[in-house]
């Protein structure tokens, strides 16, 4: 059952659904959330089993009801029943208000390769493109490959269930690093909080964000950064992305969680304060925030819903790296630049002089 989990249930009541669940030594970590159509709420419930038993399990909902049923029916207990059957999780659930429902919910496939069509052009290509795009609406992200889906770390990382992520590991790093930082972190609000996991990630621990620039020449810098492939001949036939959001119009979608409390799947922009992190005015950088394993798919199927391109890709050669980075550091983005402190300074001259 591990993974994150997604898609709709019906019966006495209906609605989108989505499980999360992390595996941990012999048990297993479940998070399951679902709404009611037309109700903005969400119920969730967080349980453990034994793994290899028949997935069962019983516990409070933590969120309640408010307008599909009287005051004295909303359900506080839930009783649900797991089986899998590759590839779908088929899910039979009870309310103890004596509602019954069923979904049938599809695995993510975020670790499958990304199969989002590309342009593919030339370094120079690039540039003259992005030189013609409108100002200030699109941010952008590089990533050493193309074959890798849009997915952070957190989820890379092979944990799904976000719940445990903020009632545990959040309270931990806090408990930790408070008197690290230059100001005590509330997690409770969102800008604080977003602030707070920005600096974590940055210093290497998994976060459910993911990192944008405004700028394309620092998103390109971030793709060509490492040189995984010493064969000129296999460096010819990979390519490194670059991902082009609108955030105009995804600002407009109205995808966005006005807080940080567990809800249906979301991706969500937001902008961090430079709380004890300098590296985030130089990149232009700013951030998405998401309990999406799979955003990739997640920002596809709105797409298709509504109309709107909201995210496409670039491919370029690996093989024009050397020259690339060239051309950045003509422009001054380099590891110097962009890390500000010791280990941008030698990053950048281990590029020089190796």
């Amino acid at each position: 059952m591990k993974g994150q989990w997604l898609g709709f249930f019906g019966g006495d009541l209906n609605g989108p659904m989505m499980i999360e669940v992390d595996e941990r030594r012999q048990f297993q970590d479940i998070a399951c959330y679902f709404r009611i159509l037309d109700n903005p709420r969400v119920l969730y419930v967080r349980a453990r089993c034994e793994i290899g038993s028949v997935a069962s399990v019983r516990g409070p909902l933590t969120e309640q009801l408010n307008s599909k049923l009287a005051a004295s029916e909303n359900p506080s207990f839930i009783d649900i029943d797991f089986r899998v059957q590759e590839p779908e999780l088929v899910v039979d659930f009870r309310l103890d208000t004596g509602e019954r429902c069923s979904a049938m919910l599809l695995r993510s496939r975020a670790h499958l390769d990304s199969e989002l069509p590309a342009k593919r052009m030339s370094w120079a290509g690039f540039e003259s493109y992005v030189r013609k795009i409108e100002p200030r609406r699109y941010v952008f992200r590089g990533q050493e490959s193309n074959k890798w889906r849009l997915r952070t770390s957190f989820h890379r990382s092979g944990r799904s269930n976000m719940l445990r992520y903020m009632v545990d590991d959040v309270s931990m790093i806090q408990q930790r690093v408070t008197n690290l930082v230059p100001e005590f972190v509330d997690i409770n609000d969102p800008i604080r909080y977003a602030a707070f996991l920005a600096l974590a990630q940055h210093h290497g621990y998994p976060t459910p964000l993911l990192d944008w620039t405004r700028s394309p020449f620092v998103a390109a810098f971030f793709a060509f950064r490492k040189d995984q492939t010493q064969l000129q001949a296999q460096r010819q036939k990979r390519f490194i992305r670059i991902f082009i959001l609108d955030e105009e119009a995804w600002l407009a979608s109205g995808d966005r969680a006005p807080d940080i409390a567990p809800r249906m799947p979301h991706v969500t922009l937001v902008y961090p304060h430079a709380l004890g992190n300098p590296r985030l005015i130089p990149q232009q950088a700013l951030t998405s925030i998401t309990n999406v394993d799979d955003i990739e798919n997640y920002i596809t199927t709105k797409s298709h819903a509504t109309n709107v391109t909201y995210l496409s890709v670039i491919d370029i050669p690996v093989a024009e790296r050397n020259e690339v980075l060239k051309q950045l550091a003509f422009m001054g983005v380099t590891a110097g630049s962009l890390f500000p402190g010791l280990d941008g300074a030698f990053e950048e001259l281990k590029a020089i002089r190796f």
